[in-house]
C-alpha cells in the first residue's frame, strides 16, 4: 500500500507567440492581434474496455479543467507596466462555421459552449517582465439554430489604462519557497475511487515502519484531492501540497498501538461537475492517471 519517498515532476510549459499591434492614446492603451485557428478533426478515443472520448483541438490550444475537454485560446502581451488594468475586451471580424462531425455529441464540456465568448485575463511576470494571459472558449452556440460553431478567424482587441489598480499578480513572492516534501520522511500512497480511508497500526508495520517509535498526534496527510491539473500556464493552482483532515483513533495515550487507526477522505482521479446551465452532473476522466496520491508523514510536529 506505501512506498518510500521517490518524486519527480513533469512541467509542460505552452507558449504562443503572436506580433500584436500596440497604439498609446493618452493614458490608455489599445492592443489588438488577428488570429486565424487551423482546427483539427475530431479525434475519438475508443479503446476496448473505455468509454468512448472525443477531443476537439486546434493548432496550439490548451485545455483547462474547468472547462472539460474543449480546446481554450490563449494569448498573452507584453506590458510597459505591470499597473495597467483591462477596460475592455472583445472580437471583432469573427468568422464562425458550424461543426458538422456526428463525434462531436462524444465531446465533454458542450454544457459549457455560451452564446458569446466569454474572456479571462490575468497579469503575469515573466522574467521579471509584465504580461497580460487573455485566454477564452473559441467556441460558440448560434442562438439562432442551436448548433455549435467554431471560430476560424478574428481580431482581439484589448484596451487598457495605465496607472489603475493592480490586476491579480503571479510573481515569485506568492509561491511557497520549498515544498513540505523537502524535509521528513515521507510515504507515498494512492487512493482509486472517493470515500474515507482507513490507515491501521498493522498497515504502517507492513510498510516497514518503527510503529511504536510514531506519536500518533503528529500524523499528517498531504494531497491535492483528485482531478486533472489545469494544462494552461495561466490557469491559477495550488503551488504545494496541502494538509488534509484526519482523525486518528487511539491518540490519547501518546503512542500508535495494536488496534490504533486514522481515517481521511480521499478522492478519486476522475470528478464528478455539477453545471447550471442544464442541472446535470458531468463525469470527467483523468486522463493522465487512474490513481489520486498522498502522502503521510509523521517527524514534522503536531498534525
Amino acid at each position: 500500500m506505501y512506498t518510500t519517498n521517490r518524486f519527480f515532476y513533469i512541467i509542460t510549459i505552452v507558449t504562443l507567440a503572436f506580433t500584436p499591434g500596440l497604439s498609446a492614446v493618452g493614458q490608455e492603451l489599445h492592443l489588438e492581434s488577428q488570429h486565424t485557428l487551423s482546427w483539427n478533426p475530431i479525434h475519438v478515443n475508443d479503446n476496448p474496455g473505455w468509454s468512448a472520448l472525443a477531443v476537439l483541438s486546434f493548432k496550439g490550444s490548451v485545455m483547462q479543467q474547468e472547462s472539460g475537454m474543449l480546446p481554450i485560446f490563449l494569448k498573452s502581451f507584453p506590458l510597459t507596466s505591470e499597473l495597467d488594468s483591462v477596460e475592455n475586451i472583445f472580437i471583432e471580424k469573427q468568422v464562425y462555421e458550424p461543426i458538422q462531425e456526428p463525434s462531436l455529441s462524444l465531446v465533454q464540456g458542450l454544457e459549457e459552449i455560451l452564446a458569446a465568448p466569454r474572456f479571462c485575463a490575468q497579469v503575469t511576470l515573466k522574467k521579471k517582465k509584465p504580461s497580460l494571459e487573455v485566454s477564452f472558449l473559441p467556441l460558440r452556440r448560434n442562438p439562432a439554430t442551436g448548433m455549435v460553431e467554431q471560430l476560424i478567424s478574428f481580431t482581439l482587441v484589448v484596451d487598457l489604462v495605465k496607472g489603475h489598480e493592480k490586476l491579480p499578480l503571479k510573481s515569485a513572492g506568492d509561491y511557497v519557497p520549498n515544498s513540505i516534501l523537502a524535509s521528513g520522511l515521507w510515504y507515498k500512497f494512492a487512493a482509486g475511487s472517493d470515500g474515507i480511508y482507513r490507515i491501521t497500526y498493522d498497515d504502517l508495520k507492513n510498510a516497514g515502519i518503527d510503529v511504536g517509535s510514531i506519536d500518533p498526534r503528529n500524523l499528517r496527510i498531504y494531497g491535492n484531492g483528485g482531478g486533472m491539473l489545469p494544462e494552461a500556464n495561466a490557469t491559477q493552482r495550488i503551488d504545494d501540497l496541502r494538509e488534509n483532515t484526519i482523525v486518528v483513533f487511539g491518540e490519547e495515550d501518546g503512542t500508535f498501538n495494536q488496534g490504533d487507526y486514522l481515517i481521511f477522505y480521499g478522492q478519486s482521479p476522475d470528478r464528478w461537475t455539477f453545471t447550471k446551465t442544464d442541472l446535470l452532473f458531468h463525469h470527467r476522466k483523468n486522463i493522465y492517471s487512474d490513481r489520486t496520491y498522498y502522502f503521510l508523514n509523521f517527524d514534522l510536529g503536531r498534525g
